[in-house]
């Protein structure tokens, strides 16, 4: 283990740091912990990431199903696959009309 200095404030308080033996692996903070605190820690993160990838997907406007869908998988500190741009540009005019698209294709010709 290694010293590690950990500090915190609060507003109207100031603030603190303290330096304590920190484990640098999965063994040592069960050495040090006990495997159940170590478990319950790494289930309060995970599910802290979990909820931030679900309020990403709901910011994004996606509804419960297609939410469901994208983190079905779901692993902590894995990226989703990158959607390719014709893959959100196919998505994005999925709704259009013949004439809206050709407008859109005029407009992209334009601008090259």
């Amino acid at each position: 283990m290694k010293e590690k200095e950990v500090s915190a404030s609060l507003t109207g308080h100031g603030s603190a740091s303290v330096t304590v033996p920190f484990p640098e692996t999965v063994e040592e903070a069960v050495s040090a912990w006990g495997e159940e605190v170590t478990y319950s820690l790494l289930r309060q993160e995970a599910t802290k990431r979990l909820q931030s990838s679900i309020r990403s997907q709901l910011a994004q406007g996606r509804d419960q199903a297609s939410i469901q869908e994208a983190l079905a998988s779901w692993k902590p500190g894995v990226g989703r696959p990158k959607v390719s741009k014709i893959e959100k540009a196919l998505k994005l005019t999925s709704g259009m009309s013949d004439e809206e698209l050709r407008a859109l294709l005029a407009k992209i010709k334009e601008n090259r």
